[in-house]
């Protein structure tokens, strides 16, 4: 059973066929901190924020998430507080500042990771809810 992906969905569910990019209730808006080596950007979003697993289809090839605005950016690195971002296969890069959204690889131990999710409501305004279970694996 994995009811958080059967909430939530994230790229594991993409990849395999499940469903597509508008499926994915979650998106983590990261921003571009540094795009000082060409061909790459670094993001403020590391392990802490998207955690190191990664994809269950092609998992040493595919990244630790899929950028929704670059579909053909790699996230290829993780330090703890930032991810690092191949842009080679891109016709364009995200400029510095850039706020980009990350649909996490898997989506339960990242929910877990974190104090509070932002829910859209329908008329755009944004609802701040916590995770009451954060951090309650035992």
């Amino acid at each position: 059973i994995r009811p958080g992906t059967n909430i939530y969905n994230d790229a594991n569910m993409m990849s395999g066929g499940y469903c597509g990019v508008d499926e994915c209730a979650v998106q983590i808006e990261c921003t571009v901190v540094s795009n000082a080596v060409p061909g790459k950007v670094v993001l403020d979003a590391g392990s802490k924020t998207l955690t190191m697993d990664r994809r269950m289809i092609s998992p040493e090839t595919a990244g630790f998430g899929y950028v929704v605005e670059y579909p053909q950016a790699k996230i290829v690195r993780l330090s703890e507080e930032h991810g690092e971002v191949d842009l080679s296969q891109c016709d364009r890069a995200p400029k510095l500042g850039e706020r980009v959204h990350v649909i996490p690889n898997h989506i339960c131990p990242c929910i877990n990771l974190h104090d509070r999710v932002y829910l859209r409501l329908p008329d755009g305004e944004l609802e701040t809810m916590p995770i009451d279970a954060r951090g309650k694996i035992t």
